[in-house]
């Protein structure tokens, strides 16, 4: 299944389906739009640790930067 609505479910070997799923739940129950956006840029950096600690920085903040912008039509999709 495809979490990551318009993106990888997987960058460097991090698996982003997890927290892309938690995501799309939290729009769809209505949570605020910006808490459910930094939920997701904390999960994403949170899935990895050691190594991959910096590329998922990147990527968590590449996600949120792209959520911020563009996830109101899906956020507000729901209501």
């Amino acid at each position: 299944m495809d979490y990551c609505t318009m993106a990888p479910d997987s960058i460097f070997g991090i698996d982003l389906s997890q927290c892309c799923h938690a995501h799309d739940a939290a729009y769809t129950v209505q949570i605020d739009k910006n808490t459910a956006d930094a939920d997701l840029m904390k999960c994403i950096y949170e899935s990895s640790d050691g190594i991959l600690a910096i590329p998922s920085l990147v990527v968590a903040f590449v996600f949120f930067s792209a959520v911020s912008f563009f996830g109101s039509r899906f956020y507000n999709k729901r209501k």
